[in-house]
């Protein structure tokens, strides 16, 4: 499993009370979701998939349950394959 830095700039003219950034895989529609703190501009997702394309979204909360919020446009992100090598000796 894979895991990928996000980072953002806060925004302007409202306070924020938290982040809440969600990677989407299109295929099986499922998503990663992690909380960052109101001081926070990265965050890191974990677990990804390999080899796997996600719509990545920061919402920036302006209350504790996210009732609010403003949400920057999708951006569109693709894990790195994964290659496995095995060893062994004998038969």
């Amino acid at each position: 499993l894979f895991r990928s830095q996000v980072a953002w700039t806060a925004p302007t003219g409202y306070s924020v009370d938290h982040y809440e950034i969600t990677a989407t895989e299109a295929l099986m529609n499922t998503s990663a979701t992690v909380s960052a703190s109101a001081s926070a501009t990265s965050a890191t997702l974990t677990p990804l998939k390999a080899a796997t394309t996600y719509a990545v979204v920061v919402k920036a909360c302006t209350d504790a349950a996210c009732t609010r919020a403003g949400s920057a446009q999708a951006v569109s992100a693709t894990t790195p394959g994964e290659y496995w090598q095995l060893q062994g000796s004998g038969n």
